[in-house]
């Protein structure tokens, strides 16, 4: 935590951006800019908070998008043929806070229809393209000091996807849940984040034999 805000610090003094605006904004804003800007954080929290593929979230369109009132959290169809796995799924966000965010979103852009794409940018006439909004994720990273990670290794946006996991995993959600909200196998979670399991099991035994030496 304090790596993140001294980085941030720091780039407010270099670059002298206005108080609470947020790292990308200046004095100068033009609305391309800005929408670049819009896209990439909301981009980044939806990856975030499903654990969704980054070209399932870049082929989302606002009639994919829902919410579950019971539940209080956003729910997102990824389509057939944007699967990776080519399996249509419901995604749903770990609670409705990115739902309320693309809401908000979905009142200021001009492209709100249900065919419309939620993340996009322009192409020279004017009409929605398909982002791709890796450069500017690495930039952000660079910033704030977090593009390399504990192995040294560059995080990219499919690092989200494995956040979102261990997140889920440490929470004390079930595998199966984790792996059918993402759109993989079992098998794949436990290869994959079976230390997750084990040092939560770990933590809950531990806690569990404290609670039993109390007088």
């Amino acid at each position: 935590t304090h790596c993140i805000s001294s980085a941030a610090s720091d780039v407010y003094k270099r670059q002298n951006y206005d108080k609470g605006r947020g790292i990308f904004k200046n004095k100068n804003d033009n609305p391309l800019h800005a929408r670049q800007r819009k896209n990439l954080k909301l981009y980044v929290m939806f990856l975030a908070s499903t654990g969704a593929r980054v070209g399932e979230a870049k082929h989302l369109r606002w009639k994919d998008v829902d919410y579950d009132k019971e539940n209080d959290t956003g729910v997102f169809f990824i389509a057939e043929e944007t699967s990776k796995t080519r399996k249509k799924r419901y995604t749903l966000s770990h609670s409705s806070f990115i739902y309320n965010e693309l809401i908000k979103w979905k009142k200021e852009t001009e492209f709100a229809d249900n065919n419309d794409l939620v993340f996009y940018t322009k192409d020279t006439n004017g009409n929605q393209k398909i982002c791709d909004v890796s450069v500017s994720f690495k930039t952000f990273l660079s910033k704030i000091g977090l593009l390399k990670g504990t192995d040294n290794k560059s995080r990219t946006l499919y690092s989200l996807r494995h956040s979102y996991a261990t997140m889920r995993l440490e929470d004390g959600a079930e595998v199966f849940g984790v792996a059918k909200n993402i759109g993989t196998s079992v098998k794949m979670i436990e290869q994959h984040y079976g230390h997750v399991q084990i040092f939560t099991y770990i933590t809950n035994l531990y806690l569990s034999l404290i609670h039993i030496s109390e007088p």
